[in-house]
């Protein structure tokens, strides 16, 4: 079973009060962004109010963190529709952007503050996750895997890396396990039920110029724009590099990448096959859906390469590319770059 990949960690957090001073920095380091949240407050506003609401503010904090309370005036979020391209009749052609209340920001902060040094005290985030962690980078992500599979080439070995895409991974969350994840890595007591608390009920509605929309609830996922969100969803993925102990992963929140090497090509796509399998149930079982069609694999290496070469995932076959970008950087079955610094060079 899934739980069984998170080791229990025999400690619990505890989520000391917060005072004005603290509020104060959080607040005046945050950037003086224009946009409203649903009582149309900007964060320039707050800047120039909060010294003179810091103080029952500070209050506020206090007794939501004694209770495990999540104050339900902060769960309410506008979603902004915002055009991309193509037909404007067509609702896939806008990205919605959610606007979360501004004092909710600034609990969570403090929320976020304690919950990583919890984290990093007690080590409970893989070395392979990347994302939303002080200290490192897409390009520290980058280099991890390119040195890898620069050792494996040296020893003139293939490699073959498969580039998974996850449907929505942050909208589709199961509150459920992640509350029983969060339990496992030491998030109890009254830190737990104010992570279920700032779950539950929470609402949303869509603002187009001055019309809104009625209120929604929602049911999944963890909300977009927040300050929280991130964090939990790196927590709740982080167990599927225990999933695997053939495959090697390399993680920036849902960008997924993971490879493994060998002589023989044959067996090393078998074995990567069978991997797979493994990690799909993985993905079944935390209700994340893996697109398919956008997974696409490598084989890399300077040894020739059959021409002919299948790797499915539940009977699905996944298409084999000869570069593909991963966190910004254009990545090519050889290592040459050039496809990173020609686009227009083609294999």
């Amino acid at each position: 079973m899934y739980m069984n990949y998170i080791p229990s960690n025999i400690h619990s957090i505890f989520i000391r009060g917060t005072h004005e001073m603290e509020i104060l920095d959080i607040v005046n380091n945050c950037k003086n962004k224009k946009s409203t949240d649903f009582n149309d407050i900007d964060m320039s506003l707050l800047k120039n109010i909060i010294e003179y609401i810091v103080k029952p503010f500070t209050y506020i904090c206090n007794q939501s963190f004694l209770t495990g309370i999540f104050p339900n005036n902060m769960k309410i979020a506008k979603i902004i529709p915002i055009f991309k391209s193509g037909d404007r009749h067509l609702f896939s052609n806008y990205r919605p952007i959610s606007l979360l209340s501004q004092f909710s920001k600034i609990l969570e902060k403090l929320f976020v503050c304690r919950l990583d040094n919890f984290i990093d005290k007690h080590k409970l985030l893989s070395e392979h996750q990347y994302g939303f962690r002080a200290n490192r980078s897409t390009s520290m992500a980058v280099m991890e895997m390119v040195e890898e599979i620069s050792t494996s080439m040296d020893n003139n070995e293939y490699t073959l890396g498969v580039f998974l895409d996850l449907k929505k991974a942050f909208d589709t969350i199961d509150h459920g396990l992640l509350m029983r994840k969060l339990e496992r890595y030491g998030i109890r007591g009254k830190a737990y039920f104010w992570l279920k608390s700032y779950l539950d009920d929470r609402y949303q509605f869509v603002q187009i110029n001055d019309v809104r929309s009625d209120l929604m609830k929602v049911t999944c996922g963890v909300p977009q724009g927040s300050v929280l969100g991130p964090i939990m969803f790196v927590l709740y993925i982080n167990d599927i590099c225990e999933v695997s102990k053939i495959l090697k992963m390399v993680l920036f929140a849902d960008d997924t990448n993971l490879y493994c090497s060998g002589k023989n090509l044959e067996q090393l796509l078998n074995t990567v096959e069978i991997e797979l399998m493994i990690l799909k149930k993985w993905f079944d079982d935390n209700r994340l859906s893996l697109n398919l069609s956008k997974t696409k694999f490598i084989i890399f290496g300077n040894r020739k390469s059959i021409n002919k070469v299948k790797i499915r995932i539940n009977n699905e076959e996944i298409d084999r590319v000869y570069e593909n970008k991963f966190l910004g950087v254009i990545i090519d079955h050889k290592l040459s770059w050039k496809p990173h610094i020609n686009p227009n060079v083609c294999f």
